[in-house]
C-alpha cells in the first residue's frame, strides 16, 4: 500500500486506498474507493507527460478515487521503476507516440474500455491511442501537445540528438510546469526545488515531437466523449490551438487561469470538474 500523505487531499468524500503494482514492465500507481462501488464504472488511466512520472497525478487520483473512480497512473519506460526504454522498445530514444506502449500494457491488463486522461505529451499519446484503437470510454486531454496542423507554432528548443534532454533548472521548471509557486517565498521555493529534483531527462526525439508539433494524428475516427482542459497562460501549448482541436473533435473545452502544469496546481477544482463530467458521460 502507498502512503496517501502528501497526495494533495481529495479523500474527504470516502475511504481511498493506494498501491503500486508492476504490470508487464510498467510500474503503475493505483488508487480507488475502498470498498469498490457496486456500479460498473470504467477504470481511469492517467498518463503523465515529459520529464514527469505518475507522481504528478496523485492529487487528481485522490480526488477521482474519493468520487468513486478507480485510477491507474503508469510510469513511462525508463523512469520510477518501469522497464528500461531499450528493453521495452528495442531502442534508446523514444517518441511521444511511443507512450502508447505503456498505455497498451495497462489496458491489456484491465481488459475493458477505460477513460484515458493525459497531460502534455501524455495527452498526445492518449489522443493518438484513442484514434488508432477506439474502444475508449472517454478522453480527457490536459494541456495536450497537439497534432500537426492544429495551429501551434514551433518552440525554439534544440536538444542534442544523441542524448537525453536535461530537465530544466528550478526557475525554468517553475515557469513551465509549476508557475503557481512563488520562488520569492520560502515554502514555494522549497516545493519548486523538490519537484524540480523529481523531473527526469527526456528523449530528444520526444522533445522535438512536442515543441515542433510535428506528429500527425487522424482524429476523424474519434467517437468517444472528449474533454480538453487548457491553461490560459500556457507557454507551451496555446489555447488557440486547443480551441481548434476541440472544435474539430467536438470536445468540451475548459480554460483555466493557469499555465501548463495543470495536474500540479493547488486545489481540487479541475479534478472535481473532470470527475463531474465523467459522471455525466460514463
Amino acid at each position: 500500500m502507498l502512503d496517501l500523505a502528501g497526495w494533495g487531499g481529495g479523500t474527504e468524500g470516502g475511504v481511498v486506498f493506494a498501491e503500486r503494482v508492476r504490470w508487464n514492465g510498467v510500474v503503475v500507481e493505483v488508487a480507488g474507493p475502498d470498498p469498490e462501488p457496486a456500479d460498473d464504472r470504467p477504470p481511469v488511466v492517467l498518463l503523465h507527460g515529459g520529464c514527469h512520472g505518475a507522481w504528478c497525478w496523485r492529487q487528481w487520483s485522490s480526488v477521482l478515487a474519493a468520487a468513486g473512480w478507480r485510477t491507474y497512473a503508469p510510469n513511462w519506460f525508463g523512469r520510477f521503476g518501469s522497464a528500461p526504454v531499450a528493453d521495452a522498445l528495442g531502442r534508446s530514444l523514444r517518441s511521444v507516440a511511443d507512450a502508447g506502449g505503456e498505455l497498451s500494457r495497462v489496458l491489456d491488463r484491465l481488459r475493458r474500455p477505460a477513460v484515458l486522461i493525459g497531460h502534455s505529451m501524455g495527452g498526445f499519446a492518449c489522443l493518438d491511442w484513442a484514434c488508432r484503437h477506439g474502444n475508449v470510454a472517454a478522453l480527457v486531454l490536459v494541456a495536450p501537445v497537439v497534432p500537426r496542423g492544429f495551429g501551434a507554432e514551433p518552440i525554439p528548443v534544440r536538444p542534442r540528438p544523441d542524448r537525453l534532454w536535461r530537465p530544466p533548472d528550478v526557475s525554468t521548471a517553475t515557469s513551465m510546469f509549476f508557475d503557481h509557486l512563488d520562488l520569492d517565498d520560502d515554502a514555494g521555493r522549497t516545493t519548486a526545488r523538490a519537484w524540480a529534483r523529481t523531473l527526469v531527462g527526456e528523449s530528444p526525439v520526444a522533445v522535438l515531437d512536442a515543441v515542433r508539433f510535428r506528429l500527425p494524428v487522424d482524429v476523424d475516427p474519434l467517437r468517444c466523449p472528449v474533454r480538453i482542459v487548457a491553461g490560459e497562460r500556457d507557454p507551451l501549448v496555446p489555447v488557440s490551438a486547443l480551441r481548434e482541436l476541440a472544435d474539430h473533435v467536438g470536445a468540451h473545452l475548459n480554460v483555466l487561469d493557469c499555465g501548463h502544469g495543470i495536474p500540479l496546481r493547488p486545489g481540487t477544482a479541475a479534478a472535481e470538474a473532470t470527475a463531474a463530467w465523467l459522471n455525466e458521460q460514463c
